[in-house]
């Protein structure tokens, strides 16, 4: 690898100078917490250098906030923190470990091993020529370059001028990099706008995410004679004009709907009861939170209403977008494509949509002209900081986020306009909290609690989903004995869900007892029988005849997700096509089911899910497995079957949740120490107890249905 440097632009004051450790003013302004506007957000080779971090103060989950610099310096500093604590802790590794370092050797420097490498535009670096002694310069990746002979230039902003020539190659020492865990790029823009937050503008939002304010009003724009025409909404031009006497679909009022009105639109609009109670929240309380479980419909409430405000936007103004908020570009595509569905006035902001779709929409640089004739605009949570001032001369009065759980709330202040008086936050709190880097910022300093979640936890009026129409019930049903969702009904649509024939039943859990392996280098947990066995069963039901598209793995470990991708390489699948003359030619295909850590499938499905705990020891620690949100998604997410493999004794002895969840699992003889594979055509049953076993009867398949006589 060889570095390109050159000086970033100081007159961009995203890029401060730094200080000197014996500036000990700039210290202080860095402590006190009048003064983030002066911060470096850059962090400094002094402060990376000191052992000790900076005082904190915590994200205040029960109670208001007293003041909105209170506010914007408690969650400045907070992602301040989640940013420089990181490379803190890598910066001391390297200079206690010096040449015992894991390094990667490349062609002038040699980089650091770490957890997670990007090593793409906008990731932060720390290079030194003395293993960060005395001193290193800090640099953001600017440009990855593919040169002829196959070796990448990574091109580098430097942001201490004075310190350039550390990064020239130097034949006396050894250059070393370290890269930032936390994506730079993903904050940078949060914090520059948290220090920019006019102190003397009155935010419409701000009485109730700052001081907590419990009221119910609408929004702004909405008068008590406001009335919306709802026809448009209909799925059919027959169903539009059938409208009764009684009720006047294309004139009605919002604030002023009586029982029977809300009524004949729910059935109109074909929603059940929460969904009617969701959809009406958001358009009529200038804060609205739609909590949404797996399955319940959150995107089609989320695009209904976005389909009724733009239908009738005379009410906040003909010109101003409604502006859709996500967590992931994956998500924001999704939803925008529905959006197409009744408008192409978008704009879709940012480079990393991967909709064909969407291709036309999409737009990367800061001018509004475009902008300006959207009705709908799309932007991820930290595109929003990064295109603020773009989105702030549109002057838009509605936002709705989707996802909005799994923001972190600095993300999610940062990206309001003050011209925003209607907010409607979508999401749910008992899935994925939001990520943060440093563990201690989210059980010490409540960092990972989202604004979804806080104004839940202080007893604000918010609305669920009720009706799921993802999960066979008998899946379903372990939410519920679990104690995560209480309301939690099963649609008429999935009871209908069919059953999978090769297998005994559709939910199942197999018990081991062989334990767990501690991958170092990746910082994470593997277990080899595991990876073995679900590697086997998926291949059991690829060779049955299942679509691999349907089948998904799940682990809660990233190192058992690449043991499960290497082993898949080891056991291809054996298919026979039918030629010219009715010859069979036998060949060998690779195994090609999605396989995915627990917090990579967020807002995922699948028709058939196959989990991997990994956990299995004799102190009996089960680290994720303890988290409730994260077990959540794990059994929310299939849709036919759910199978996995853990050893669900010790798990049960560990948790509560985990307790009530396999004595039902038991009760209802799902869970047991072998699997019951099933012949299709004669009703034979297999039971397979290993992996070998499971490995030899599938290299014994050669047909659709079990050879009775194994």
């Amino acid at each position: 690898m060889g570095v390109i440097s050159q000086p970033v632009n100081q007159s961009n004051n995203v890029w401060p100078q730094t200080f000197t450790p014996s500036d000990h003013r700039a210290r202080e302004q860095i402590e006190d917490e009048t003064c983030i506007e002066f911060t470096p957000i850059v962090p400094t080779p002094q402060e990376l250098l000191c052992p000790n971090g900076p005082s904190l103060r915590a994200n205040k989950i029960k109670g208001p906030y007293t003041t909105l610099n209170e506010y914007a310096t408690t969650h400045f500093r907070l992602l301040r923190e989640d940013l420089v604590a990181p490379l803190r802790e890598l910066v001391a590794s390297v200079r206690r470990e010096k040449e015992r370092f894991d390094f990667s050797q490349s062609e002038d420097v040699y980089i650091g091993k770490q957890e997670v490498m990007k090593l793409v535009p906008g990731s932060l670096l720390c290079i030194s020529n003395d293993y960060f002694d005395r001193s290193f310069v800090i640099a953001r990746v600017s440009n990855l370059i593919l040169c002829d002979d196959n070796h990448v230039e990574v091109s580098v902003a430097i942001f201490n001028e004075k310190e350039m020539s550390l990064i020239r190659k130097s034949n006396k020492r050894r250059i070393v990099a370290i890269e930032s865990p936390t994506y730079f790029e993903s904050v940078c823009h949060t914090l520059k706008q948290l220090q920019n937050i006019d102190r003397c503008t009155a935010y419409p939002m701000n009485s109730y995410i700052i001081f907590l304010e419990h009221n119910e009003f609408p929004p702004p724009y909405l008068k008590e004679q406001t009335c919306y025409d709802f026809t448009s909404l209909y799925k059919s031009e027959h169903d539009a004009g059938t409208t009764s006497n009684q009720n006047d679909f294309s004139k009605m009022k919002v604030l002023d709907m009586s029982p029977a009105d809300k009524e004949a639109l729910r059935t109109k609009l074909n929603l059940d009861e929460s969904q009617f109670d969701a959809y009406y929240m958001g358009l009529s309380r200038q804060l609205a939170i739609i909590q949404g479980p797996p399955g319940t419909g959150k995107t089609l409430i989320g695009l209904l209403i976005v389909r009724t405000l733009v239908a009738n936007n005379r009410a906040y103004g003909e010109k101003k977008p409604v502006i859709v908020l996500c967590y992931k570009n994956r998500v924001l595509d999704q939803f925008l494509e529905g959006v197409l569905n009744f408008t192409d006035k978008i704009v879709r902001f940012g480079g990393q949509c991967k909709s064909e779709m969407l291709e036309r929409y999409v737009y990367q640089n800061g001018s509004s002209k475009r902008a300006r004739q959207a009705r709908v605009i799309g932007i991820t949570i930290t595109g929003a900081a990064k295109y603020y001032k773009t989105i702030k001369r549109l002057s838009p009065r509605i936002m709705i986020v989707e996802e909005a759980a799994e923001v972190l709330e600095c993300h999610m202040y940062a990206a309001l306009c003050e011209m925003i008086d209607h907010l409607i936050l979508i999401g749910d709190h008992k899935q994925l909290r939001p990520i943060v880097t440093t563990n201690e910022l989210s059980y010490k300093y409540k960092f990972d609690v989202s604004l979804f979640e806080r104004l839940i936890l202080n007893n604000f009026d918010y609305t669920t989903l009720s009706v799921q129409h993802r999960m066979s019930p008998f899946i379903a049903q372990l939410t519920r004995v679990a104690e995560i969702y209480t309301k939690f009904e099963d649609a008429e649509n999935v009871k209908q869900h069919p059953l999978i024939e090769h297998l005994q039943q559709s939910l199942y859990f197999l018990n081991h007892n062989r334990f767990e392996s501690e991958e170092v280098e990746l910082k994470s947990k593997s277990n080899e029988f595991e990876a073995h066995f679900v590697v086997q069963l998926a291949r059991y039901l690829v060779l049955k005849r299942i679509d691999e598209s349907t089948i998904t793995i799940l682990t809660f470990y990233r190192a058992q997700k690449e043991r499960i991708i290497q082993l898949m390489d080891k056991w291809p699948i054996c298919k026979y096509e039918i030629g010219e003359g009715n010859k069979l030619t036998r060949f060998m295909v690779p195994l090609n089911v999605k396989v995915c850590t627990i917090d990579e499938f967020q807002g995922e499905e699948s028709e058939i899910i196959i989990i991997s705990f990994v956990r299995s020891n004799s102190e009996k620690r089960i680290g994720f497995l303890s988290n409730a949100n994260r077990v959540c998604v794990a059994l929310t997410r299939a849709k036919h079957a759910l199978y996995a493999v853990g050893n669900f004794e010790m798990i049960a002895k560990c948790n509560d949740l985990w307790y009530k969840i396999i004595k039902h699992l038991k009760h209802g003889n799902y869970l047991g120490d072998w699997l019951p594979l099933k012949c299709s055509k004669s009703g034979f049953v297999k039971c397979i107890r290993s992996e070998r076993q499971f490995a030899n009867f599938n290299n014994s398949l050669k047909l659709e249905t079990i050879n009775c006589s194994n």
